[in-house]
């Protein structure tokens, strides 16, 4: 069931070509960038407040100016389900990146689909910077879940910090 939560939390934060050409200002930030994702689970009713460390990467395999694509991976651990798909977004001139990822033959919001959860607010695109070969970016929404007939408010949180290999 802990993987389950993992993976579902990871997989709806997210949904998701290019030439080879650098992006703005000549910023390339094609290339492997390795570390974890940390998942965060948050239910203030109950005072619980998880966070799991997955072992993966992304890779920028085509950037054509602003736009970049290419795939993404995280690792199979006690905690975590391996899980692999695609990754696009937009890079800015001031090092900041935005991106969604995309699992093939994952529903598209696994908490609503898969646990019965209503999504009350939040955003499935990754946001944060990618400089000096460091990729850091998090993406965070929050649902109501019902567990044993009553709503709980869950928060989660994915959090990329990665490294260019």
């Amino acid at each position: 069931m802990r993987k389950a939560w993992i993976l579902a939390a990871c997989l709806s934060l997210g949904a998701c070509s290019g030439d080879d050409a650098t992006g703005p200002a000549g910023l390339d930030v094609r290339g492997t960038y390795v570390g974890a994702w940390m998942i965060t689970l948050s239910i203030p009713q109950l005072g619980e407040n998880v966070t799991f460390s997955c072992p993966g990467s992304v890779t920028i395999s085509s950037q054509s100016g602003a736009s970049v694509s290419g795939t993404f991976v995280i690792r199979e651990t006690a905690e975590c389900d391996a899980t692999s798909g695609t990754m696009n977004g937009t890079v800015r001139s001031d090092g900041g990146i935005n991106f969604t990822i995309d699992a093939p033959g994952v529903e598209q919001d696994p908490f609503e689909v898969v646990l019965g959860c209503r999504f009350i607010g939040g955003s499935s695109q990754f946001n944060g910077t990618i400089a000096g070969g460091q990729l850091n970016a998090n993406a965070s929404a929050t649902y109501d879940c019902p567990v044993s007939g009553s709503l709980l408010r869950v928060n989660f949180t994915v959090r990329l910090d990665a490294t260019k290999a």
